[in-house]
């Protein structure tokens, strides 16, 4: 019902008002804060992987090549999970604040910018998915063990 009455206003009228600028906007500015806040923790997640690494040259014993690995994976999928939703987010509010007085009118930069948006939210999406069906699996695999 909802979908119907937005598609029926967008079709009748393609401008926005506003209040819809404004808040496109203070969305845009607010994915920009959070983009970039995830941009310093991928460089947080780089950085403590080398200062694992180093602490492991370190190390008074021996360290396998396999615990190098799978140090090295555990970070390059952790550094992949924050990269794509972050990296949409800040495109979405990119294009949205690039040309926020024209875009509204032309529409291309709205549309890629909502593009990314989508994008943005199908990752996160995903990501709960994966993450649900991991603590549900970790959950069975413990009733398993004990029981």
């Amino acid at each position: 019902m909802e979908n119907q009455e937005l598609d029926n206003h967008l079709k009748n009228d393609d401008s926005f008002d506003d209040e819809i600028k404004n808040y496109l906007l203070s969305a845009a500015k607010w994915a920009k804060f959070i983009a970039i806040a995830g941009f310093i923790f991928i460089g947080l997640i780089i950085w403590s992987f080398l200062r694992t690494y180093y602490q492991f040259l370190n190390l008074p014993v021996e360290v396998p090549n396999e615990i190098y690995l799978r140090v090295f994976l555990i970070f390059v999928i952790l550094t992949i999970i924050v990269y794509l939703p972050t990296r949409f987010l800040y495109n979405f509010s990119s294009n949205i604040l690039q040309n926020h007085d024209t875009a509204f009118e032309s529409n291309e930069s709205l549309k890629e910018g909502l593009k990314h948006l989508n994008y943005y939210f199908t990752t996160i999406g995903i990501l709960t998915i994966l993450y649900s069906l991991y603590f549900v699996y970790t959950f069975w695999l413990s009733l398993n063990v004990n029981g």
